[in-house]
């Protein structure tokens, strides 16, 4: 199986064969969180589990359960963190 990540916010492509066919799976994520755009990169694994760059310590089941991680972690940083990441985010 071989797998290739594609730079750019949440997409990736998976590439591999199976049984004589050659297969390409294309995910793409567009995420807002409170309307607003999450541009930070995702990245589909080769098991389908979902990882994002600022939290590389976690490749979960789903971009769902990725994006509920992410803000968990934000709520729980204090304050001058969540200033310093939506402050980084604006710049982006």
């Amino acid at each position: 199986m071989f797998l290739t990540g594609r730079h750019g916010h949440g997409s990736g492509v998976r590439r591999f064969a199976y049984r004589g066919h050659e297969v390409e799976i294309v995910t793409r994520y567009d995420v807002t969180i409170d309307g607003e755009p999450w541009n930070q990169h995702l990245e589909v694994l080769q098991d389908g589990s979902v990882t994002y760059h600022g939290l590389p310590q976690y490749a979960l089941p789903s971009a769902v359960d990725l994006i509920r991680s992410v803000i968990d972690h934000g709520e729980d940083a204090p304050q001058s963190l969540r200033d310093a990441f939506r402050a980084a985010r604006k710049e982006a």
